[in-house]
């Protein structure tokens, strides 16, 4: 073999050395997974619910005499434990619904979550937390949601025009102006006459209220959900179906979104 043919020989095996260097050198290193990764600090919460027809609305320190509350665990845990008011009994279910019957003002609610998961990755959170909140039970003319709402449907909004939510004096709410131009409730000297919306009256909360397709002599049909999002905010979600005569109403219903601010 010549010194032509060693040179080229070597030269051979020093490209293929490096060849082999550069494919070793970018082979990726397994990373070692972290345990912690997807873990967040354990941290115990609940929301309390008032029922309103097919509805739950959350309500924060208040909601109004006889409806169902219901407190709800906020998050995952090993187990729980409710202790509501001056009663003996405990709750140990994620959810528990109870019917308020009587007035009374800051009724404790105490929660207590267990959660050992993720201990390792944060010890210094505990395992055991307790959250207490209160509910007062409010009179029915509590609800917040009674007043004046200078707004639009949201596929309209130069349009604009003001819905009222009111309670007759035998407690029964009812809406006027929505859709617009339905002029709603007007009561009579017994106080229970329902121009356009019919005798289906709204089942109504603290913060919320739901009126399940009611019958409107002039107006048509209504299926509406209306809720605050903040105390002068509302928001209703509801579906119309117009009347074709005086027996017949259209099939499908047209879906509206209407946002307004209490007029003060």
């Amino acid at each position: 073999m010549t010194l032509k043919y060693l040179t080229r020989f070597a030269l051979a095996i020093v490209v293929m050395g490096m060849l082999l260097s550069s494919k070793c050198s970018k082979d990726p290193i397994p990373e070692v997974p972290d345990p912690c990764a997807d873990i967040t600090p354990f941290k115990a919460d609940f929301e309390m619910l008032e029922e309103v027809g097919d509805t739950s609305f959350q309500v924060f320190d208040s909601a109004i005499i006889n409806r169902f509350i219901t407190f709800k665990a906020v998050g995952q845990y090993d187990s729980v434990k409710w202790e509501i008011g001056n009663s003996q009994n405990v709750f140990k279910k994620n959810s528990v619904s109870l019917y308020f019957n009587v007035l009374e003002n800051r009724i404790p609610v105490k929660f207590t979550g267990y959660n050992a998961k993720g201990g390792d990755c944060f010890p210094a959170t505990p395992s055991v937390q307790t959250v207490t909140k209160y509910l007062s039970i409010m009179p029915e003319t509590s609800t917040a949601i009674v007043g004046d709402y200078l707004g639009y449907n949201s596929d309209n909004p130069t349009d604009t025009f003001t819905i009222t939510f009111q309670l007759n004096k035998n407690g029964l709410g009812f809406l006027k102006n929505l859709p617009k131009g339905c002029s709603g409730y007007e009561s009579n000297s017994s106080g229970y006459w329902d121009f356009n919306i019919g005798l289906s009256n709204i089942a109504y909360g603290t913060n919320g209220f739901r009126q399940k397709k009611a019958f409107a002599p002039k107006c048509g049909q209504i299926d509406a959900k209306g809720y605050l999002i903040v105390n002068d905010t509302i928001v209703i979600k509801y579906q119309h179906w117009q009347r074709i005569n005086d027996i017949e109403f259209e099939v499908n219903p047209v879906s509206k979104i209407f946002k307004g601010v209490r007029r003060k």
